[in-house]
C-alpha cells in the first residue's frame, strides 16, 4: 500500500456512492420504439436493440462497480489492521474523516510534520 493509494479512499467511496444511487440512469431516451427501424435493408427490432446496448452498459458498470469497491475495501482493512494505534488513528482522521495534516496534529497535539512523517514511514516500511 503506498500514499497516493490510500488517498484515493474518499474518491472510491464517493464513486460508490454514486454507483449505488444512480441505479435508474437511462441509457436512451426520447426513442420512439413503436416504429420498427430500417437499417442496410434489415428491419431491426429498437427495444431489443436498446435491451441488448442497456445488458452491455449494465455489465460494465457492475464489472467497474465491483472493481471499485474491491478498491475501497482492501483499502478500509490496511487502515483496520495498522498495529500502531497512532499511525491508525493518523490514517483514519486523514483517509476516512478527510482531515488535514494540520487538523490532525492540532487534534493530536503534535506537529503536522510530524503527523506527516509517522503515517509515511508507517506506509513505507509496512506496504505489501
Amino acid at each position: 500500500m503506498t500514499i497516493a493509494e490510500l488517498e484515493q479512499y474518499r474518491t472510491l467511496k464517493r464513486q460508490i456512492e454514486i454507483f449505488e444511487s444512480d441505479a435508474g440512469v437511462s441509457y436512451i431516451s426520447g426513442i420512439d420504439t413503436t416504429r420498427p427501424s430500417i437499417q442496410s435493408g434489415k428491419i431491426s427490432n429498437p427495444t431489443e436493440n436498446v435491451g441488448l446496448k442497456l445488458y452491455e452498459l449494465d455489465c460494465e458498470l457492475q464489472s467497474e462497480y465491483k472493481r471499485v469497491k474491491d478498491k475501497f475495501i482492501a483499502l478500509n482493512k490496511y487502515i483496520a489492521h495498522i498495529k500502531d494505534d497512532e499511525v491508525r488513528e493518523i490514517a483514519m482522521r486523514k483517509f476516512i474523516c478527510g482531515q488535514g495534516y494540520e487538523q490532525i496534529g492540532d487534534a493530536m497535539f503534535c506537529d503536522r510534520t510530524t503527523i506527516s512523517k509517522k503515517l509515511k514511514r508507517y506506509v513505507s516500511h509496512n506496504s505489501h
